[in-house]
C-alpha cells in the first residue's frame, strides 16, 4: 500500500457538507493540492484518489485536482476551504498551527507517535473526534489520509552547540 512506504501527513479538508451523489446529480469539485503530483506518496495520492472515486461512483463524483498554486496558493488551501472558495483541499494539517494550535502535534512532531500508533489513536483512541472538534470553528472537516513519521530531533529557540 502506498502509505506504508512512507506515511503521509495530509488531510483532505472538507467543509461541513455531505458528499452524496445520486444518479441524477454529478459532484464536480476543484481540489487544490499543497504538493506537486510528481512527489511520491505526498503528491501522487490525490490524483489517484480522484481517479478511483470517479470509477466507483460511475462518473458521478469528479474531483479535478489542481497543482500547487494553480487554483489557490499552496499555503492558502485551509483558508480557501474555510471561506467556501473551494469545496475541498489536499494539504498538511501542521501548516495551520497559527489558526489551529493543536495541528502542530498532528504533524511530524519531534519524538511523537509512529505512524501506526498515530493512526490507532485517531481511529480507535478518540483522536478523530478531537481533530474534528479543533477544526470545526473554521468550517473545515478534516479527514486523515496518513501521517509522516515523527521528527528525529526537536524544536528549539536557540542553536544547540
Amino acid at each position: 500500500m502506498k502509505t506504508s512506504l512512507k506515511a503521509l501527513a495530509v488531510s483532505i479538508s472538507l467543509p461541513l457538507i455531505t458528499l452524496t451523489a445520486t444518479a441524477q446529480e454529478t459532484v464536480r469539485w476543484g481540489i487544490p493540492m499543497a504538493f506537486g503530483s510528481n512527489l511520491t506518496a505526498l503528491g501522487d495520492t490525490m490524483p489517484w484518489v480522484s481517479e478511483q472515486l470517479k470509477k466507483v461512483s460511475g462518473g458521478t463524483v469528479n474531483l479535478q485536482v489542481f497543482e500547487p498554486g494553480k487554483l489557490v496558493p499552496a499555503l492558502g488551501i485551509f483558508d480557501a476551504v474555510a471561506s467556501g472558495k473551494v469545496e475541498a483541499g489536499y494539504s498538511f494539517m501542521g501548516y495551520e498551527i497559527g489558526k489551529v494550535p493543536v495541528s502542530g502535534i498532528l504533524g511530524a512532531m519531534p519524538f511523537g507517535l509512529e505512524t501506526d500508533q498515530f493512526a490507532a489513536w485517531v481511529y480507535f483512541g478518540g483522536g478523530d473526534a478531537l481533530i474534528k472538534e479543533a477544526f470545526k470553528p473554521h468550517n473545515v472537516y478534516p479527514i486523515l489520509c496518513g501521517s509522516i513519521s515523527p521528527e528525529a530531533a526537536g524544536w528549539f529557540r536557540k542553536e544547540i552547540k
